[in-house]
């Protein structure tokens, strides 16, 4: 069973290892998106400001997918009460994080963790967290820069969503759930804006 959790992170990894927001905008209209971004991230949101709504689209629906794929499909084969489940949750924003395809310059992992969330949604409804934190910090409290509205979330996420899933025995998604705050808050803190 630990061989079946392996094959689906390594998937995880793989998939989140391609940076589509990287690569699409370069290939359909020539644009280096993290040449002309104030953070040099290779993130949806600069893809919307710099090419488009259709093209943003495209990318985020890209970005959400290869977190969401490999999650959504080890629960529903495998399931994630197995120690091993926290290696699928944590490898396409690990992937993604350090880029091994982009020599090791990876993005800041928001797409591909809503990915991850929603691939998860039928085992909690913890990941709707999130949302909420973003929806509070970007929308109503207005945390500027964009930065330090992520660093607060994710903050706030890592302490939260861990303890509620702990409290419902679900271990391996408390710890998957904390690692992947861990993963996008250290690359918020050493990516300046």
């Amino acid at each position: 069973m630990m061989i079946q959790y392996l094959l689906f992170a390594l998937w995880g990894f793989l998939s989140g290892s391609i940076l589509f927001c990287k690569r699409i905008p370069k290939k359909v209209k020539g644009i280096d998106i993290c040449a002309l971004s104030k953070d040099g991230n290779p993130g949806t949101a600069n893809v919307f400001v710099h090419c488009g709504i259709p093209l943003g689209t495209v990318c985020l629906l890209l970005e959400l997918f290869k977190g969401f794929a490999p999650t959504f499909a080890a629960t529903m084969l495998l399931g994630s009460h197995h120690y091993a489940f926290v290696l699928v949750v944590v490898a396409p924003a690990l992937g993604h994080a350090i880029a091994p395809f982009d020599r090791f310059k990876g993005g800041k992992c928001i797409a591909v963790i809503f990915g991850i969330l929603l691939g998860t949604v039928t085992e909690t409804w913890t990941g709707w967290i999130l949302v909420g934190l973003y929806l509070l910090f970007f929308a109503i409290v207005r945390l500027k820069p964009n930065r330090i509205c992520s660093i607060v979330t994710y903050s706030l996420f890592a302490a939260i969503a861990p303890l509620i899933l702990f409290v419902q025995g679900k271990f391996p998604l408390g710890v998957g759930y904390f690692l992947l705050a861990v993963i996008a808050l250290v690359r918020h803190i050493r990516t300046p804006e």
